[in-house]
């Protein structure tokens, strides 16, 4: 019995071949998979008379986790498949590059006699290896093993080397690309289309108008793309398009040399609404809810939240309803929480944008004080502006000044680093300074021919509006929506209160 059960081990001739390069270097030092490691185990299966049945190979641009899932692809295909009693390599460090591996290799061998064929060492492994070979075996396992702890190691290094010199060293993120200068030499440059969207993405849900969710909607149908409401928080959450690198592995931060995308101050306002959301008890979030998280309760100050119904006729029609009622999450109401329809609200709200709409006199008016008040901004901005510049000048002269003098001598090399921190600190307060003025005056343009626009339109712009536009217009007129159970009470925001001397706060609900 005994006899025949060895037989059939020695007739089994049915192989898998794996080859494995993990660099562009190992390419280069002689260890192609399509030129010197499959040609050779190929030419040694045929010449041993072994029948392959499958070739598994893990490329250079695998990376370590990726050439570890091939590797286990190729084991388990061996283990299901209990015809196989060979494994072709061009060399050991080629089969396993870790213990782990090699115990895998090792069981393969002693539980079902499966042989390993290392081509280029003339060593096969099987079940009763012993002495030398065994030995040798062993050795090459810790050479692979201690040669990928250096590998990593240089890996290590590289990256840091990289991080400390402000440079990315590993693939750019949305908005940007890895490009090569024309001396070689790689780079991250902005991609024209796909910054714009990531600058659109930050702008819109600074507006405090858009929940994740709606914003990838929205930015999917305009541009084409396919984002998740995580995409979209990776991108807001993202510090390189501020400028600074953060490692994966520590949490580190490296200031990096590229082109930013969004200021540091609309970076952090982003972070505000996130963490204001984050707080936020939010039921049914997905459904599509005008005033979700813009209105709260007069009596406990609680946000209200929108609750959808569903009522089915006799006939069989389906009608679906929005309500919106306090949550009552601070149990503080001493009576029953009254609810409101999102269709009584929508009908309230654009009731009170054609009461705010200026008849047509006050129209002409409100144009020439626009014109009159552009005027005055323009004036204000040159002055700031020709102020700020003078500034960073200033500044830059004393750091010029200063270096002079360490190289003549009259202050030392710490005198200077600590004049020189000063000096850098004060360059980025007036450059901040300057991006607020640049962002206000963009955004005085793009608000006052909006403003205009909306005066005259508001309300029949509203009534056909999708829910996130709605939430817009009402972002940009209102605050401090409340809900007291028969009335809503609202404050205009700037420049309308300054337009529209009404003492009138509240709509009487008619109930």
């Amino acid at each position: 019995m005994v006899n025949i059960t060895r037989k059939k081990a020695e007739v089994n001739k049915k192989a898998v071949l794996f080859a494995r390069v993990s660099t562009a270097r190992q390419k280069r030092e002689g260890l192609s998979i399509e030129e010197i490691q499959l040609p050779r185990i190929r030419e040694y299966a045929k010449k041993e008379g072994l029948e392959v049945i499958a070739e598994f190979t893990a490329g250079e641009s695998g990376g370590s986790e990726k050439e570890r899932k091939k590797f286990n692809e190729m084991v388990n295909f061996v283990e299901k498949n209990k015809e196989i009693g060979n494994i072709v390599v061009y060399r050991v460090d080629r089969a396993t590059r870790n213990f782990k591996d090699a115990v895998r290799i090792k069981d393969l061998c002693d539980n079902r006699n499966v042989k390993l064929h290392c081509v280029d060492e003339r060593l096969v492994l099987e079940r009763d290896t012993r002495g030398s070979k065994m030995t040798e075996w062993n050795t090459k396992v810790f050479v692979g093993q201690e040669y990928l702890n250096r590998v990593k190691e240089d890996g290590f290094n590289t990256k840091y080397t990289k991080l400390e010199r402000g440079e990315l060293p590993w693939h750019a993120p949305f908005g940007y690309d890895n490009v090569k200068m024309p001396n070689g030499e790689p780079t991250v440059m902005m991609d024209g289309k796909n910054s714009h969207i990531v600058r659109e993405i930050f702008r819109r849900y600074t507006t405090g108008t858009y929940s994740l969710q709606s914003l990838a909607k929205e930015i999917n149908g305009e541009f084409d793309t396919n984002f998740y409401k995580n995409g979209i928080r990776r991108i807001l959450t993202n510090k390189f398009y501020v400028g600074i690198i953060v490692d994966r592995r520590t949490g580190d931060e490296y200031p990096h040399i590229y082109d930013t995308l969004v200021s540091k101050d609309s970076f952090e306002k982003i972070q505000d609404i996130l963490t204001g959301h984050s707080t936020k008890r939010q039921r049914y979030y997905g459904v599509e809810a005008t005033y979700r998280a813009m209105m709260t309760c007069s009596e406990c100050g609680c946000s209200l939240t929108p609750d959808p119904k569903k009522k089915v006729q006799k006939n069989g029609n389906v009608h679906h309803y929005l309500y919106y009622h306090c949550t009552n999450g601070k149990h503080l109401h001493t009576s029953p929480v009254h609810s409101i329809s999102e269709t009584k609200l929508d009908t309230i709200m654009q009731d009170l944008l054609k009461r705010l709409k200026p008849p047509k006199e006050r129209m002409e008016t409100l144009k020439k004080e626009l014109i009159a008040k552009n005027k005055e901004k323009n004036k204000f901005y040159d002055e700031r502006r020709a102020s700020l510049t003078a500034s960073l000048q200033r500044i830059r002269q004393r750091q010029e000044k200063a270096f002079d003098m360490l190289m003549d001598g009259s202050i030392t090399q710490e005198q200077y680093d600590r004049n020189n921190e000063r000096y850098a600190e004060e360059v980025e307060e007036v450059e901040k300074k300057q991006r607020q003025l640049d962002e206000i005056d963009q955004s005085y343009y793009v608000t006052v021919s909006y403003l205009l626009s909306l005066f005259e339109h508001a309300s029949d712009i509203f009534a056909v509006a999708k829910a996130n536009e709605k939430r817009q217009i009402l972002g940009l007129l209102l605050s401090n929506l409340e809900f007291d159970g028969e009335n809503i009470h609202y404050t205009l925001k700037e420049p309308f209160e300054g337009l529209f001397h009404s003492t009138n706060r509240s709509i009487w609900l008619g109930w």
